[in-house]
């Protein structure tokens, strides 16, 4: 099962170095500094809309924004299992 990392959208705003404003408003829209500092926070998560215009603005990929959930099967959602693997 995979979760939203809170954590990666703060690392990403640290390593370009933009304050939340900035972030907010590379993402255009509706979002807002209050509103990047709530993801960061965990308490809201953003819309696959808004990770969509992250990743597009940023020129991130997709999964940097979901972690492994501690009580998953070890495969991540949508990979499949090496040959020879478990099944």
């Amino acid at each position: 099962m995979q979760r939203f990392s809170r954590n990666s959208i703060k690392v990403l705003r640290a390593s370009k170095g933009m304050s939340l404003k900035d972030f907010a408003e590379s993402v255009g829209g509706n979002v807002t500094r209050q509103l990047v500092s709530q993801w960061e926070n965990g308490t809201q998560v953003p819309s696959v809309l808004s990770l969509l215009k992250i990743v597009n603005a940023h020129k991130v990929p997709f999964d940097i924004f979901f972690e492994s959930d501690k009580n998953s099967s070890g495969f991540c959602a949508g990979k499949q299992p090496s040959p020879g693997g478990p099944t």
